[in-house]
């Protein structure tokens, strides 16, 4: 199998010590991430800074990509237009 590249662009923020990151893929929406030592930290941050959106939970890229209409395509090697 032949390897692929993968472009992303990620913005990070800490909040209170939470992590707080803004991943860019190309083909899909911005993906907000939220990272704290226990899911209580979690969601008290998300409330605090009055995020809207999914439930709270693991999803990797394969989820996401199939969220926004990419499932079943082969994407391949993904690069930002210049």
């Amino acid at each position: 199998m032949k390897p692929i590249y993968q472009e992303n662009k990620v913005e990070k923020w800490l909040y209170k010590g939470v992590e707080i990151d803004i991943a860019y893929w190309p083909l899909i929406k911005p993906i907000l991430e939220i990272e704290g030592k226990t899911v209580k930290e979690v969601v008290k941050t998300k409330e605090k800074l009055n995020i809207k959106g999914m439930d709270i939970g693991n999803k990797n890229l394969e989820f996401t990509f199939k969220y926004y209409g990419q499932e079943g395509k082969n994407v391949g090697n993904l690069y930002f237009k210049k």
